[in-house]
């Protein structure tokens, strides 16, 4: 209704039926029904039962929340590798990133492309912040389109396990695919995620 709609289209949108109740009266508590209707791969919740579900959790308050998989995109050569390596650290340290409050956590950087440089975006952090970056790092680029990925899964535990993995950057750990291919995002994407 606030986009330019009418009650009545929202009538409609909601099947026809009425509003339960008028603008400014508070909201009535109702019997709500869960609908989950399961298919092969995904469970189907109505918006009850989405808003039953916890709070996502933070590693950057309001930022950077704690999920599976998070991506870091922008245009090529606008500094990603940089606030990448500089909020991670962050989250290492257990310290505010950007005044944000962050949650301390085991981080490894794999440094996939640019090692070189890495090694001197490291010692500018150090002197910077006066204090180590906190991070473990990889500096490698495993193909995550082939079995790489589990080799790697293997060495990160036997390392001790993280909580978080920045992978920098995914081009450099799917080489020979194609970025604008489905699949072969889909299978980097897939190894991220296993890992």
């Amino acid at each position: 209704v606030r986009a330019g709609g009418a009650v009545e289209q929202l009538d409609v949108l909601r099947g026809g039926q009425p509003l339960e109740r008028e603008r400014g009266q508070p909201r009535q508590p109702q019997a709500v029904r869960h609908h989950r209707v399961q298919t092969a791969e995904h469970l189907v919740l109505d918006e009850a039962a989405v808003l039953d579900r916890p709070r996502p959790r933070w590693l950057v308050k309001g930022i950077v929340p704690e999920a599976e998989l998070i991506v870091l995109y922008g245009q090529s050569t606008a500094g990603k590798s940089f606030v990448a390596l500089d909020l991670f650290a962050c989250v290492a340290r257990g310290v505010p990133w950007r005044g944000m409050k962050t949650k301390q956590a085991r981080v490894i950087y794999l440094a996939a492309e640019g090692q070189g440089g890495f090694r001197n975006r490291l010692e500018a952090y150090r002197q910077h912040h006066e204090s180590p970056t906190g991070l473990r790092m990889v500096l490698d680029a495993p193909n995550f389109l082939k079995a790489d990925a589990d080799l790697l899964a293997k060495q990160i535990l036997a390392a001790g396990g993280t909580d978080v993995l920045v992978v920098d950057t995914l081009a450099q750990v799917s080489p020979g695919g194609d970025e604008n291919s489905a699949e072969d995002l889909g299978k980097a994407l897939l190894s991220c995620r296993r890992l």
